[in-house]
């Protein structure tokens, strides 16, 4: 057998037969073989924190560019629309007062990356106890925060109809592939899981 790259493409994986489980049962030497391979790819794919990092593409040149306060409103708006106003901004700071027992309101910094995702956090040097409703708790800093909230709202804004849904779709994605590479990605995977 040839080394396969890691992580395994599709097309290795497809190359592997099917085996029904009336096939699996076989005592032959070939099932056997190849339940040991789907076994072993299927475990080093899946395994730990890295599952999560393996299963998207990554680009790790994402860069954040804080906006500045005489931008703040020409920049949500471009983005967002009137949305940002009656839905994004209300939801973001519910949620934060929500997931956290520490936060208690604040000047929030509008965040633009480069792959043209945004996302806000609070301006401030408290770390913050998070609790989510999957059962994550632990301490995050304010721009840690910010991400886990405004993904929380991009996917919640994201069930209804119109643009401002498209729009926070699109922003949880660009969002998520920002998260990915941030050296607490598995406290924000999580806190959103």
């Amino acid at each position: 057998l040839r080394p396969t790259p890691w992580p395994p493409k599709a097309s290795h994986l497809e190359k592997l037969p099917l085996l029904l489980p009336t096939q699996l049962s076989k005592p032959s030497p070939k099932g056997r073989r190849h339940r040991r391979l789907r076994r072993e790819l299927c475990a080093k794919f899946f395994s730990g924190k890295n599952f999560f990092r393996n299963s998207m593409p990554q680009n790790t040149h994402i860069t954040k560019h804080l906006v500045p306060d005489g931008q703040r409103l020409a920049t949500a708006d471009r983005m967002f629309g009137l949305g940002y106003a009656l839905h994004l901004e209300p939801l973001v700071f519910r949620l934060a007062e929500g997931l956290t027992s520490n936060y208690n309101g604040g000047y929030w910094a509008f965040n633009v990356l480069s792959n043209n995702g945004f996302y806000m956090c609070p301006v401030s040097q408290a770390v913050y106890d998070v609790r989510s409703e999957n059962g994550y708790a632990g301490s995050v800093s304010a721009d840690t925060l910010g991400i886990i909230v405004c993904l929380y709202a991009y996917s919640d804004l994201s069930f209804g109809d119109g643009r401002l849904a498209q729009t926070c779709a699109t922003h949880y994605h660009l969002l998520r592939a920002f998260a990915l590479i941030q050296e607490d990605v598995d406290t924000i995977l999580a806190a959103i899981d």
